[in-house]
């Protein structure tokens, strides 16, 4: 860690973490993580950013993930079951944020566990996205429960392992952990909807023509085949 590794002071409002976290050639990355909306000393907001953005997807990957856990955290998503989710990335902005996260002083255990969906493994569907002009594809990954209602998501974005695919990957299983949960799809779709990072452009869908970024891509992919089934219908 850094020397700007000290956590902020506590407020009924927000805390703000500074940390460095290295990159591929071993240089320091100022970051930081703010949380804010405490319920029961809980936070039910988070953000988390590079202090200077390299490239222009990773601003927007790392807002995706922050709108996406703080929403969840709304929906009454368990912290620590959110928080995991960054702890198993080999990302290491998102892998601060868990361990940070886990010295927080919240009792979670007084938090009651909300009911969780269980999803069948076997009533899995998997849905190719891809861009015009481009070979290559993203997978999305979807799993009912018996009542037919989306339990899990997963997008898989290429195969490098770097930092578009962990961010990619901790979005989703954070979004899935709230799914378990209770959080209607409707609003997880209306989070990601317009979230803006590349790539981007004309798809091979004709039914979802362009789109701003591959979660954007998965969101309206998810309301035309979950959310507009009776539409379709009549």
């Amino acid at each position: 860690m850094g020397e700007n590794d000290q956590p902020g002071s506590y407020d009924k409002n927000a805390m703000l973490y500074r940390f460095d976290v290295p990159d591929i050639i071993g240089d320091k990355r100022p970051c930081k993580l703010v949380l804010g909306g405490f319920v029961d000393g809980i936070p039910t907001e988070l953000m988390v950013s590079f202090d200077k953005p390299r490239e222009e997807y990773e601003a927007g990957m790392l807002s995706c993930i922050s709108t996406t856990a703080s929403l969840v955290l709304k929906a009454g998503t368990p912290w620590g079951r959110a928080m995991i989710n960054f702890g198993r990335s080999r990302e290491p902005i998102l892998r601060e944020v868990f361990h940070f996260a886990g010295g927080l002083p919240v009792a979670r255990s007084d938090v009651p566990p909300r009911p969780r969906l269980e999803y069948d493994a076997g009533n899995g569907i998997t849905f190719r996205l891809g861009f015009a002009g481009d070979d290559n594809m993203a997978y999305l990954n979807v799993l009912q429960d018996g009542a037919s209602n989306v339990a899990s998501v997963s997008l898989v974005v290429g195969a490098d392992g770097g930092f578009p695919q962990e961010v990619t990957s901790c979005i989703t299983a954070v979004a899935s952990e709230g799914l378990k949960h209770g959080l209607p799809l409707e609003n997880l779709v209306e989070c990601w909807k317009g979230t803006c990072f590349g790539p981007a452009g004309i798809t091979k869908d004709p039914e979802i023509p362009v789109v701003k970024s591959y979660i954007d891509y998965a969101a309206r992919y998810l309301e035309n085949k979950f959310l507009r089934k009776e539409e379709k219908a009549e």
